[in-house]
């Protein structure tokens, strides 16, 4: 094995160099850092040792003074005898101003008796409150005396609401059945609103039998005020808490206070998690708390552990009190920073001081290496550069050394010597590869055999294969399907031999093989060429994926472009027949309300008026649906949830249908919220079961309504108004009799339908088509020939809130005496209209001109009340009359009555300034009402 002289000297120079500056760094690094570790576990040990060292005083404080008690009252020092009750409240005394942090101390009977004192300065500063519960033949007295800092009585009191009875209070319980000295777990005292803890011994006679219990609470501030007068570190700190994860002394006593859920206007301890500072919850959590369990011998040893918060790290400890009465542990943590900030920044200085001295050697020991091989590594690279055809560099290169600089000049005579004989074959195969590698289309290369010799850089981008992956492989096996291989392989080995003529004169288009396994078509046109009497075929291959998708994609814009524009134009021709249909059936309903009011009800006419009027109704109804069909937005859209009205429309049908047809539900019970009128949602349900009833009318079969939420992406539009976004999608499905694609492109049509006489208008599938539509949603149908139909609708979802439909109480006919103007291009209905306000009491002014009207009103504006104008008219349309009166007299009310319009919907109506809108054909009650609406009444 031969090894470059050059690189055994650079390689050995930088071992060197950097050996030694990768063991001295790091061990220096590592050392510095475990002995600052090991000194910040050290601090939190003394710390810890101080806090329980003051928690052990803490106990033996309360206990010491508890026991006193024990003794003084069990040896009769101290009792509660008559007389004796003032020298009991005297030592409490004293030992409330011993020890500053008892907040009371007491003694409980087994009678029910209870001597109690506390610290209380609702009457004085500092002061105290003696609480003396007795029981004197069964009966309660309850005396509460307070008194000064100087034990100077300030105020008594009986309180005879009292009820307070020690015998069931947890501590008497509990201190009564372990007949020992017992302590509460911490809590919030009642008066103070600090958090403490109560020590209670059992006192018993010579007999065994107990006599009272001795308590003391005890304030835990001492513990939080020592805490915070610790240092632990810079910015760590250090807690206390139980076994319940209650932190019971903290540096700040105000986190103390957390709000009990189950007591509003009450405080408790907080828990680790609960407290503002968010460090101890994180500390707690990243201890193994099985180390601390109590039959773990390392239960008393600190458990250290790390952790990190807000991109910093922190070292943390717990230990737990050695005190068998509670379960108790202290917290400390420290950020890594507090200590380790200044050894990191002074390491970093140093390292970058090691880094420099390093790359400083390196260099200079790299320029000594170079001077000594230089030319033999310049006289290697020749070499090199003319094995790869590279004769570009023809510099003669210069040594110091008498055997380098011999061999040197030898050589640059042998590389002349070959240059002008390669150059000019080389300058052309580099402009012929440059050319083939940078070909957007792939070129491919393959002998008789199917082997290739040739791959372009296209081609690895459109089938994935690298180049080393494909030369001297079969074609065939790489980008063929397997069913065409045999056949594209005789092909191929045809055109080689006989060069045949037919695939030089077409593109060819085929399927071809990604690496991945997927399909892709492409278009191919071939050539051969002759190399050394071998022939050989060049296919020139491109990829037509994207082509194809926009073929077929353009295709589906036009046909869904054409059905859209097919759609409205129906639309605005149904709108139109509308309008006039309306004013038809206006005079006919008008004069037919007149005729039921003027004929008596026992005339033999009223009942063929009330035909005339019934059918009118009907027909009214068709020109509602042939107006939902072309603007099905004038109705109330508004946001609501289309559950509950799909299960209402199909309890409807349930009743209907037969039971041989099943219904199946399949309704998600949180599809979100629409906005959308109710009454066209029960229509389109109404229409579409209606219609899957009517194909299983004969056969019997199942109707299916499903509803869910989807995510409709750019790829899933089926309509050119939809948009991506989510969507309700609403599926009714039938196994009836199905239909044609004949019968598919025409059922939207109005009037259109498939069913006999009495079945059906034709406008049911218009109508629900218009409602989607005006919904910004999109309406698709599968259907075959006996196999069913599906109708697909895709509703757009809204981020609006809920509205709850309020109900109103039916009002009866109003009338009244104001005057009003009355404009409308028809004379008929004019005077029908006229002869509806007369009856009802107003005084009209009618005008089938606006501009006549404007002049009357002009004339004299202050003299109507109110003015009722149709929409389309010639010359001034209703809106811009509107506009014109308003100039006049702005506060005149304007109701707009009209069949049909395509640029007018009540929400528009009213944004122009109209009070009121009412559509034709209009009926008296509702003339009569809206006139009330406007008029304020």
């Amino acid at each position: 094995m031969r090894i470059s002289i050059r690189w055994i000297v650079i390689i050995g120079c930088i071992i060197l160099v950097w050996s030694t500056h990768l063991i001295i760094t790091p061990s220096v690094y590592f050392s510095t850092k475990k002995v600052m570790l090991q000194h910040t576990m050290d601090i939190m040990e003394n710390i810890s040792d101080l806090i329980l060292h003051e928690t052990q005083n803490f106990f033996s404080v309360a206990l010491g003074s508890a026991q006193l008690t024990n003794k003084l009252i069990s040896s009769k020092v101290v009792n509660t005898d008559n007389g004796n009750i003032e020298k009991l409240e005297q030592y409490f005394f004293d030992q409330l101003e011993i020890y500053p942090q008892f907040a009371g101390i007491y003694l409980a009977k087994p009678n029910g008796n209870f001597y109690y004192v506390s610290r209380n300065s609702s009457n004085s500063t500092d002061g105290y409150r003696t609480k003396i519960v007795e029981y004197n033949n069964q009966n309660r007295e309850t005396r509460l005396i307070w008194r000064d800092k100087d034990m100077n009585v300030t105020l008594k009191e009986i309180d005879k609401n009292n009820t307070y009875d020690p015998r069931i209070r947890p501590w008497y319980i509990k201190a009564a059945k372990e007949k020992q000295i017992i302590w509460t777990d911490p809590y919030i005292f009642f008066t103070s609103q600090k958090p403490g803890i109560t020590i209670a011994d059992p006192i018993y006679n010579t007999k065994g039998e107990i006599k009272g219990i001795v308590g003391v609470d005890i304030q835990l501030d001492v513990l939080s005020n020592f805490i915070s007068k610790l240092r632990v570190g810079k910015t760590g700190l250090a807690f206390m808490m139980n076994q319940n994860r209650k932190v019971i002394a903290f540096p700040d006593p105000e986190q103390l206070k957390h709000a009990n859920e189950k007591k509003p206007g009450k405080i408790r301890l907080p828990k680790i998690n609960e407290l503002k500072n968010q460090i101890c919850g994180k500390a707690y959590n990243s201890i193994e708390w099985e180390n601390l369990k109590p039959n773990n011998d390392n239960s008393e040893k600190p458990i250290f552990g790390t952790f990190q918060f807000e991109n910093k790290k922190y070292y943390t400890m717990f230990t737990a009190v050695p005190e068998s009465k509670v379960s108790w542990m202290i917290g400390l943590y420290i950020p890594e920073e507090d200590y380790f900030k200044e050894i990191n920044a002074n390491q970093k200085q140093n390292q970058l001081f090691a880094l420099i001295i390093s790359v400083i050697a390196t260099i200079v020991g790299l320029i000594m290496a170079s001077s000594i091989t230089r030319p033999i590594s310049e006289l290697d690279r020749a070499a090199q550069k003319i094995k790869n055809n590279d004769y570009e560099s023809l510099s003669e290169i210069k040594s110091g050394f008498i055997e380098i600089q011999r061999t040197a000049h030898t050589f640059h005579e042998m590389k002349k010597a070959v240059i002008d004989y390669k150059k000019e074959l080389m300058e052309k195969e580099k402009i012929h590869r440059a050319i083939a590698d940078t070909a957007n289309d792939a070129i491919i290369m393959v002998d008789t055999k199917g082997k290739i010799s040739y791959w372009n850089m296209a081609a690895e981008i459109i089938f994935g294969y690298t180049k080393e992956e494909t030369i001297e492989n079969y074609l065939y096996d790489m980008i063929i399907p397997k069913k065409n291989r045999k056949n594209a392989g005789l092909i191929l080995s045809d055109f080689c031999i006989t060069g045949n003529k037919d695939m030089l004169k077409t593109n060819i288009e085929i399927i071809t093989l990604h690496k991945n396994g997927n399909k892709i078509p492409v278009e191919l046109s071939v050539a051969r060429i002759k190399i050394e009497k071998m022939w050989y075929a060049v296919a020139i291959i491109r990829d037509i994926t994207i082509r194809k998708k926009v073929e077929a994609e353009k295709i589906n814009v036009i046909k869904r472009l054409q059905q859209s524009q097919k759609m409205e134009s129906i639309g605005t021709l149904a709108g139109g027949i509308s309008h006039d249909f309306n004013n038809i059936l206006f005079p006919i309903l008008g004069n037919t309300e007149i005729l039921r009011l003027e004929i008596p009800a026992d005339n033999q006419l009223q009942d063929n008026i009330n035909e005339i009027y019934a059918a009118t109704i009907r027909a009214s109804a068709l020109a509602e649906q042939i107006l939902t069909f072309a603007r099905p937005e004038s109705h109330e859209i508004k946001p609501i949830e289309i559950q509950p009205i799909i299960n209402e429309a199909l309890t409807l049908m349930r009743s209907v249908i037969p039971t041989t047809i099943k219904i199946k539900q399949d309704i998600e019970k949180d599809c979100g919220i629409i906005k959308a009128d109710p009454t066209h949602i029960h229509q389109i349900i109404m229409n579409l079961t209606t219609n899957a009833y009517h194909a299983m009318e004969n056969t019997g079969g199942e109707l299916k309504v499903s509803l869910k939420n989807v995510l409709v992406t750019a790829s899933d539009i089926i309509s050119s108004d939809m948009k991506p976004g989510e969507y309700a999608y609403l599926s009714i499905a039938d196994t009836g009799i199905g239909m044609s694609e004949d019968v598919i492109e025409k059922i939207f049509y109005p009037f259109f339908t498939t069913k006999g006489n009495g079945k059906g208008s034709g406008m049911g599938l218009s109508v629900v088509h218009g409602i989607v539509t005006s919904l910004n949603g999109a309406i698709k149908v599968d259907s075959k020939p006996d196999k069913g139909s599906k109708f697909n609708i895709y509703l757009p979802k809204s981020k609006s809130l809920l509205i709850k439909k309020k109900t109103q109480a039916m009002e009866q006919t109003l009338t009244g005496t104001e005057r009003i103007l009355l404009i409308d291009d028809e004379k008929t209905i004019i005077k029908m209209e006229q002869s509806m306000l007369e009856r009802l009491g107003y005084n009209v002014v009618a005008h089938d001109s606006s501009t006549e009207a404007l002049k009357t009103f002009s004339a004299a504006p202050d003299e109507f009340d109110i003015i009722i104008t149709d929409m389309s008219m010639p010359g001034m349309p209703g809106n811009i009359l509107a506009t014109e009166l308003k100039k006049i007299r702005q506060d005149i009310p304007i109701i707009l009555c009209t069949g049909f319009n395509n640029k007018i919907s009540l929400v528009k109506a009213e944004d122009m300034g109209f009070k009121g809108f009412l559509p034709k054909p209009i009926t008296i009650e509702n003339l009569s009402k809206k006139i009330r609406q406007v008029l304020g009444e």
